[in-house]
């Protein structure tokens, strides 16, 4: 099938998807509050028969409205992916006509002194790497104008290579991927405060007394609250308790701020890459290279997006200390801050050794990515030969990749250097 007919093709399925998606949730919108009302209206009705009725009425009808809303945040998300994929697909056409404008430049990566990123047009405005670029993240960004400015070895060329034709193959796979990496386009997309917050040292976990101490003070609190609310006078021991609970929180307060600042709003981040990894490692790949990068993401503890995932969760529920009304009972209570603070610390401990191969490894996948969107772009392109000849060059009918090929001249090379 031409690339015009194919692209033009997907844009029709996916805006018609979309369309699908839209008409569900406008649906779900309005169950959502009929159920709503519905509920209120129910419980005020059976109040007046029985009360035991009423509230199991109400606790149904709050269930119910609670599933609505978790389904509705499910079409929404669909929505999103089909018109990501609908706009992927409207900028690999007009890429294919000549206009690869909608892709980042990578001016950020021209450097005056490099021997030939300039001569070349590698970047800014209609460069090469505006043409390749399909990365989301700035690790990918990077990693792909990394490989442009400097040269690999043959081996990893031939490896780069063979993942480039695999991964050509997967276009629809690729694009879905990319669809997941713009869901969370407008979170942060560097992992630089993550990674700053790896190497720093434990403030918390070295305290080797605090997990014993919080279990007892907690245990002690609860339990003088239930004495007390059988009937047994227990404030004044209850009162000093929760003194003492006040007084070690804040004294570690600190701490807990140091690491709540390092790891705070990169929850999407660590989301969009526990969710991308794991489409990766559900993949079947055959290339050595991608089987590598699958490896990567395996460790003693099992799949990186798993443990990524749960990296996400706990930073969730750190930052349940932003809500006041919420934190004030838990970290009263059970000290809340300070456990989640060292469950962080101790999965840090766990994976420090490995979150930046992860990233990494992540990285190297986009930009395998944008050369195989190229090489699918382009499936008249020939995937060079490398020698370890130096210097020797053969090329027949090679032409500027940045002009269009009605308007290319192609020309015969060869040149050999002693």
């Amino acid at each position: 099938m031409p690339l015009h007919q194919y692209y033009s093709q997907r844009i029709n399925n996916f805006q018609k998807d979309f369309e699908q998606a839209q008409k569900s949730e406008n649906r779900i919108v309005i169950l959502r509050l009929v159920s709503f009302i519905a509920t209120i209206i129910l419980f005020f009705l059976l109040l007046r028969f029985n009360i035991a009725i009423a509230i199991t009425a109400l606790g149904s009808g709050i269930c119910c409205f609670g599933y609505i809303i978790k389904r509705n945040f499910t079409i929404t998300h669909q929505k999103q992916f089909f018109q990501h994929l609908t706009d992927i697909n409207k900028n690999e056409l007009k890429c294919i006509n000549g206009d690869f404008s909608s892709y980042p430049r990578g001016d950020e990566h021209m450097e005056k002194t490099h021997p030939y990123t300039s001569d070349l047009d590698i970047f800014g405005k209609a460069s090469l790497f505006q043409l390749i670029n399909r990365t989301v993240s700035q690790p990918g960004n990077d990693m792909l104008a990394e490989w442009l400015k400097k040269p690999a070895e043959i081996d990893e060329i031939k490896k780069r290579q063979h993942a480039i034709i695999e991964l050509s193959k997967k276009n629809d796979w690729l694009q879905r991927m990319m669809a997941i990496e713009y869901r969370y386009a407008e979170a942060t997309n560097n992992p630089e405060s993550i990674m700053q917050w790896i190497q720093t040292e434990p403030l918390l976990l070295k305290k080797t007394y605090l997990k014993p101490l919080i279990t007892i003070l907690s245990i002690i609190t609860i339990l003088l609250i239930i004495v007390n609310f059988f009937g047994y006078d227990s404030k004044p021991f209850l009162t000093l308790v929760l003194l003492v609970n006040i007084g070690l929180y804040f004294q570690l307060t600190p701490l807990i701020n140091k690491i709540h600042q390092r790891v705070s709003k990169s929850n999407e981040l660590l989301k969009s890459y526990a969710e991308l990894i794991q489409f990766i490692e559900n993949e079947n790949f055959t290339s050595d290279k991608l089987l590598e990068i699958q490896n990567i993401f395996k460790n003693e503890q099992g799949s990186a997006g798993k443990q990524i995932r749960e990296l996400s969760k706990l930073v969730n529920k750190l930052d349940y200390r932003l809500n006041l009304l919420v934190a004030m009972p838990l970290n009263l209570l059970f000290f809340w801050d300070i456990w989640q603070s060292l469950k962080l610390e101790q999965w840090k401990k766990q994976n420090s050794l490995h979150i930046s191969k992860w990233f990494e490894a992540m990285a190297q996948f986009e930009a395998l990515s944008s050369f195989a969107n190229l090489y699918f772009n382009n499936p008249d392109w020939t995937m060079p030969a490398v020698t370890d000849q130096y210097f020797k060059f053969l090329a027949k009918n090679t032409g500027h990749p940045l002009i269009p090929g009605h308007q290319r001249i192609y020309n015969n090379l060869e040149i050999n250097a002693m």
